[in-house]
């Protein structure tokens, strides 16, 4: 069931149960969470009428005040998007979907709400009467109308004032969705103070979403899904629109901070066996005719694969004759960015790298597996995988001090909006691919990344790997493998150490990160028993290393040199 017809069904329910005045049934103790106006069959107690005697009396209403505090800090503004009967009739009279406010005048409307309830209050106290009901446009809506219908009614300044606001507010509902909930209504601006500190809210997984704009489409209130990560806006009703519109799953409505999902799975991955990719002998060969010569299997089949992928292939060679004819053919794929370097030619290339023989770097880093074709296939695709589910995460409270902008130096697709505390970019939107340069140009350590939830609560000790650069180019080019789990900030520590060594080491310290939950059948063969675990060689750590640490059994594992 979506969350649009469970919030119908409960905004219906929510009519009935306010209107049992009708069969006798009331419940005048109760005051209800969201905007409302007493009428002949209204049941339950209206809370800024209730609240607007008090203050007139010089009270201080207790008994409202702790029923409105609980429920709003529990569920800040779900009542306006679940429960509000005004906020139903406006869903119900929008009808011309295609128009709206522009932002500038939006984000200046916003603001009206919480004038509108200073001034409620403010005209008790001047007037010693509740001078709003007399324009409340439900109270006009249940109360005013029917009985002006029914009865008749006398022409006097009140009523042409009441009947002028609510067909104004009538125009404005056909236009603009839910225009009394974004800028007036101010039950709403009281609730809309806990939205920050309630449990409820919109959760979004950045590692799922691709920033495809659809729920900015369909959101009531407007708001900027994309800031629901640190910064719960104050605007969101609650409502679920945007999760049901979303195609990848990335939204949800919970009461937790951290959501545990499944990874996931593309149209692509579903298909097929388990074992993903498949490797080229399981693949159903087409069978030609007698007549017809089958044409040689050369690396049809593997890559293929990568046309849905995007990689860069540096590939060092001494003799072009010694060149792998697949790395060749990997330059008609459009995806893929194919270098093939003369090392007798690039001479201050060799010696930036340190190489002595043949290498192939993929993705900036020194690959050190089968130099065969299916086997840098599988490990590219494998990569590219993993590369969609990170993010890189931009800590503004660090990047507003800093002057130099060091990361957009070095990286130009680098992008900072300050539009929230902790910026989330999935990796793909940059298409980077992990080179580790923007983390240690960034001497501030804001640049973080993450598997799943932006938690970045750390920070890397850059000066003391920059202080062991040297010791990272004695050794021998080798992969680590990083078992890992989303959600996990000490998981997301581990990510950015590796990207910054890899970086330090000028791509000789390569890194697989591997799902252990995904992949339980490697983390058994590893014995890993605790997440995160970095296998280095024959030796591994249990939780985060330390960067010295980390260097230390890198330097152990490669025999280094003295």
């Amino acid at each position: 069931m979506t969350y649009k017809t469970s919030r119908r069904i409960a905004q219906v329910a929510t009519i009935f149960m306010v209107s049992t005045g009708v069969i006798g049934v009331t419940f005048y103790w109760v005051v209800v969470p969201f905007f409302y106006a007493p009428y002949q069959y209204s049941s339950v107690s209206d809370p800024l009428r209730i609240l607007q005697f008090y203050f007139i009396e010089g009270d201080i209403p207790w008994y409202p005040l702790g029923i409105l505090f609980v429920a709003f800090a529990v569920f800040g503004r779900g009542f306006c998007g679940w429960a509000c009967p005004f906020g139903f009739f406006q869903d119900i009279v929008h009808v011309f979907t295609g128009m709206d406010l522009p932002e500038w005048l939006h984000n200046g409307l916003t603001k009206v709400k919480y004038l509108v309830l200073v001034a409620v209050f403010a005209a008790c106290y001047f007037t010693a009467t509740p001078l709003f009901d007399r324009i409340n446009p439900f109270a006009t809506l249940v109360a005013s109308l029917p009985r002006m219908l029914l009865v008749g009614f006398t022409v006097d300044t009140w009523v042409i004032l009441r009947l002028t606001l609510f067909f104004l507010l009538l125009t404005s509902f056909l236009f603009v969705h839910r225009f009394w909930c974004r800028y007036l209504c101010p039950v709403g601006a009281l609730a809309a103070v806990f939205n920050k500190v309630s449990p409820l809210h919109l959760h979004l997984d950045p590692s799922r979403c691709n920033k495809c704009k659809d729920c900015l489409d369909v959101c009531p209130t407007k708001v900027n899904i994309f800031d629901v990560v640190r910064k719960r806006p104050v605007e969101c009703i609650l409502c679920g629109d945007c999760a049901d519109v979303c195609r990848r799953g990335a939204l949800s409505l919970s009461f937790t901070e951290k959501v545990v999902r499944e990874a996931y799975t593309s149209r692509e991955e579903a298909y097929g066996p388990l074992r993903y990719p498949l490797p080229p002998d399981e693949y159903i060969r087409r069978k030609y005719p007698p007549e017809r010569r089958e044409k040689p299997p050369l690396s049809e089949v593997s890559l293929r694969k990568l046309r849905g992928i995007r990689g860069r292939i540096i590939y060092f060679y001494e003799d072009s004759k010694e060149i792998p004819p697949f790395i060749k053919e990997m330059e008609t794929v459009p995806t893929m960015q194919v270098w093939l370097v003369n090392m007798k030619e690039s001479i201050n290339l060799v010696q930036h790298y340190q190489l002595e023989r043949s290498t192939l770097f993929i993705n900036g880093r020194v690959y050190t597996g089968k130099l065969e074709e299916d086997a840098v296939v599988t490990y590219m695709f494998k990569e590219y995988a993993m590369l969609c589910r990170l993010s890189v995460v931009f800590d503004t409270a660090k990047c507003r001090p800093c002057r130099t902008r060091d990361c957009t130096t070095v990286c130009e697709k680098i992008d900072i909006r300050f539009e929230s505390k902790i910026e989330a970019h999935p990796l793909t939107e940059f298409d980077c691919f992990i080179c580790g340069e923007c983390i240690t140009a960034c001497k501030r350590g804001g640049v973080s990344l993450v598997y799943g939830e932006p938690k970045v609560d750390f920070t890397l000790n850059l000066a003391h790997l920059e202080s062991l650069q040297d010791k990272l180019l004695e050794v021998e080019p080798m992969t680590l493998k990083a078992f890992i789990e989303r959600d996990s900030v000490h998981c997301n520590k581990v990510i950015t150490m590796l990207a910054a060594i890899s970086h330090l080491s000028r791509g000789r310290i390569n890194f697989e990160l591997i799902d252990a939950l995904e992949e339980p059948e490697r983390a058994r063969a590893y014995d890993i028993t605790f997440l995160p675990t970095v296998v280095v060689g024959r030796f591994k750590t249990f939780g985060v290393p330390t960067e010295g640490s980390l260097v230390l059994l890198i330097r152990r594992s490669s025999r280094w040199k003295e």
